[in-house]
This record gives C-alpha cells, sequence and structure tokens, in this order.
C-alpha cells in the first residue's frame, strides 16, 4: 500500500522527530492510517514500524470518502446525528478555500466557507464567522445545507465524545485544550 512518495514521506517523519527531539519541543507526533481491507496485511508492520517514531500509532475507520469509494457505503440509518466535523475541523485546499470538511474535494460554491487568498482572510476568522456559525446550526438541526452534507453517508464513522479522535488524541497523548 505505498505509493511512489512513500520513501520521501517515511524520511521527512523521521527528521522531523529528530528535529522536535532536538528542540524539546512538545509538539506531539501523530502516524494515521485508514484501516481499509487492502491494508490489513501490511497493519501490524506498519504499527511496528511507526511506534519507534511516533508518539501515538492511529487508525482511523474507513468510509467512502464523500460516496467516492464503491462499497465503502453502509445503509443509512433510520435516524442521523450531526457529524462533529463542522466543530472539530476544516479543510484547506489547493485554492486556498476552506472547505467544512476533508470529503470536500470539488471546492463548489456552496460548500466553500471563506477564501484565504483573499486581503485579511484567516483561518480563525472563516471559522469564527457567522456564515460558519448558520452552517452549523442548520447542520444541529438536521438541516444540511451543504451539498457535501447531503449526499455524505461517512458521518456514520464521526463520532462525538469518548470515540471521537480528538479525545482519542487527547486521552492517548494527554494533550490540553490550549496546546
Amino acid at each position: 500500500m505505498r505509493n511512489s512518495k512513500f520513501a520521501q514521506v517515511k524520511e521527512n517523519v523521521i527528521r522531523f522527530r529528530e528535529l522536535r527531539d532536538q528542540l524539546n519541543s512538545r509538539t506531539k507526533l501523530v502516524v494515521s492510517a485508514v484501516d481499509q481491507p487492502l491494508f490489513q496485511p501490511d497493519k501490524f508492520a506498519h504499527q511496528v514500524f511507526w511506534n519507534q517514531y511516533a508518539d501515538e500509532v492511529i487508525y482511523r475507520p474507513y468510509h467512502s470518502w464523500g460516496n467516492r469509494l464503491d462499497g465503502a457505503r453502509a445503509a443509512p440509518p433510520q435516524s442521523r446525528h450531526a457529524c462533529p466535523q463542522l466543530w472539530t475541523r476544516c479543510t484547506v485546499g489547493p485554492t486556498g478555500k476552506v472547505l467544512a470538511c476533508f470529503n470536500s474535494w470539488s471546492e463548489a460554491k456552496e460548500d466553500v466557507l471563506g477564501d484565504l487568498t483573499e486581503p485579511d482572510a484567516t483561518i480563525a476568522s472563516i471559522w469564527q464567522s457567522s456564515h460558519f456559525d448558520l452552517i452549523r446550526a442548520d447542520h444541529a438541526a438536521g438541516r444540511y445545507s451543504l451539498q457535501c452534507c447531503r449526499e455524505c453517508s461517512d458521518w456514520q464513522g464521526s463520532s462525538w465524545g469518548a470515540n471521537s479522535y480528538e479525545t482519542l488524541l487527547k486521552s492517548k497523548l494527554h494533550v490540553r485544550d490550549h496546546c
């Protein structure tokens, strides 16, 4: 499960760890992989190797990447809960557009929350904007105003509370909220 850039990525991560240790930085190094079917034969070796360098090695659930992978979607349950992605992270696309979800690759106008190429734009200003607040409020109320949310089935693998990615990192790495 390696592409042509694996050797470079491996070297970069190892060098990052060396630099972090030299600087006595509190930065935590987490290596994660998607726990997908084709990865299973390599999973144990992956964990053994990366445990030498990372503070934590975690495996994220396999999902459809916004309905792009056939066979990875589960049947939708009768009721839906709000996906925590809108409250925990965003994605910056290759052109500087800020997107609500890591599955939002199209940069369709209705899915763009802001544009970092605009004067005075910051991730913080976009994250705290009334536009983003309205989208979160709609989502919490069961109104999925973003196209990427309306068509998504991957929210099922996104957890709140004790099973969330953020809680896992905090508990495993003893990361505080302000770090």
